[in-house]
């Protein structure tokens, strides 16, 4: 320190003159931000007819998180499907491998106009230990039925249309491209059921 006096004194100048505040010559002209136009993003607004559902006469437990994953895990258990809980520690070359599913969500809805919630399910399909930034999830209908609920119209929309919330039938979300990271367009989705 004491070696370089005339040095840190010099900086300390430079440093004291450019950080300091000025008021820009009376001749130069200061502008606000003019207004832009900005990139719309279309608003697609749809209905989807999920089919000819029977209205059910369903009595048991109202639908939960917790009762709404474990029908996720039942129903691809069924169809050969592992959890995160049931795959392997150690996977090696000969082994069998199969998909994992991964209860991510719900958004409670009304299809059937009784009583009992349905529900927008996701969940995330994919090879044990994936990883990666485009992986979205798939979406599915949990519905009442007289069996009590079952997950229907597996992939009703595409994977990369994802879900911000629900009002009553009204899905509203977006159709989001990954690779490039942008909002294609909003979605406002109305779910019905039949004709109703």
């Amino acid at each position: 320190m004491k070696k370089y006096p005339l040095l840190i004194a010099a900086l300390l100048t430079i440093c004291n003159w450019s950080c300091s505040s000025k008021q820009p010559p009376s001749d130069v002209e200061i502008r606000g931000n003019e207004s832009r136009d900005t990139l719309l993003i279309p608003v697609i607004d749809t209905t989807l007819h999920v089919g000819n559902l029977i209205p059910s006469n369903y009595r048991g437990d109202t639908l939960s998180s917790a009762l709404a994953e474990q029908i996720v895990y039942q129903y691809f258990r069924k169809k050969g499907y592992w959890t995160q809980e049931e795959v392997p520690a150690l996977l090696l070359e000969g082994d069998t491998i199969k998909d994992v599913v991964d209860f991510l969500r719900l958004h409670k809805i009304d299809i059937n106009h009784n009583e009992y919630t349905d529900a927008i399910v996701e969940y995330y399909l994919a090879a044990p230990m994936a990883s990666g930034h485009c992986i979205q999830p798939h979406k599915a209908l949990l519905i009442d039925s007289n069996q009590g609920y079952q997950v229907e119209h597996e992939d009703f929309i595409p994977t990369d249309y994802g879900i911000d919330s629900v009002s009553k039938n009204i899905a509203f979300g977006y159709d989001y491209e990954c690779a490039n990271h942008f909002v294609r367009k909003y979605l406002h989705i109305t779910i019905k059921m039949g004709d109703r």
